[in-house]
């Protein structure tokens, strides 16, 4: 990422921490079933025990003018022990 972005009306530009171990997993198609992956993402989590930290991330791989079934979205869900949202459920 820039060191400087330009702006954007209506855009706000976070920088979010780094982490050490995430759960990462890559959402193909639209965004109304974005959803399901995310829940698949978690109980996998869950299934090892691992405690979730925030904010999780997407990254959007595409978009723009390419139609919604094909897109992939990054997801990206920190974990560790502190500072978390608790076991994974």
């Amino acid at each position: 990422m820039p060191d400087a972005t330009s702006a954007v009306d209506g855009l706000q530009v976070h920088v979010l921490p780094a982490v050490d171990r995430a759960a990462v997993t890559v959402h193909a198609g639209a965004m109304a079933s974005i959803d399901r992956s995310w829940q698949a993402l978690m109980d996998a989590a869950a299934e090892r025990g691992e405690t979730l930290r925030s904010p999780s991330r997407e990254v959007y791989l595409t978009a723009g003018d390419v139609p919604q079934e094909a897109w992939r979205t990054e997801l990206v869900q920190p974990l560790g022990d502190d500072p978390g949202v608790g076991p994974a459920r």
